[in-house]
């Protein structure tokens, strides 16, 4: 995995991944890790997928796993995460998905959504527009580099990487 749970902070935060203590808080924390792992690995793929095509994401994991990345593959990687600040436009991607499940809890009667006392739920809708939407100018930013750099077949790249969304879905 290019990310991990360090790079979810900020305007992109999952809570609840850490604990202090022991008992119950060190769980929820636990299984909540544990999902977000889940979503990083499921949708990284999909990102590099969608940003590159099959072939070339496939070929990209190749580089990865050798563990020296270099050339364009590297050029690629350095575009994608900024190790320093803990920043990808792969984390604003898993982000929304991460949120987008996570509006419900799926039960055997249906779906539902979670009540606590002292709180009032808002909609999620407003960060995971920013999260796409900061997401899509990063990809712009890496279309160009592609098609600067005549390495990578920059018309391949999903046109919904490429698409700004707003609260109403217009």
């Amino acid at each position: 995995m290019l990310i991990n749970e360090e790079y979810f902070k900020g305007e992109i935060v999952i809570s609840n991944l850490n604990s202090v203590g022991n008992g119950i808080s060190s769980q929820i924390a636990s299984s909540n890790l544990e999902l977000l792992l889940f979503f990083i690995d499921k949708y990284e793929k999909r990102f590099l997928v969608s940003l590159l095509g099959r072939d070339r994401a496939d070929e990209f994991y190749k580089e990865i796993e050798k563990g020296e990345l270099s050339g364009k593959w590297l050029d690629l990687k350095n575009r994608l995460v900024d190790e320093t600040l803990k920043m990808s436009p792969i984390a604003n991607y898993v982000y929304y998905w991460y949120r987008r499940c996570n509006v419900s809890v799926t039960t055997d009667i249906g779906e539902m959504e979670t009540d606590s006392d002292n709180s009032v739920r808002v909609s999620p809708a407003l960060k995971m527009c920013r999260a796409w939407n900061e997401m899509v100018d990063w990809v712009i930013d890496i279309q160009k580099w592609m098609k600067s750099t005549g390495s990578f077949n920059y018309r391949n790249i999903d046109v919904n990487l490429l698409k700004r969304i707003n609260t109403f879905n217009l």
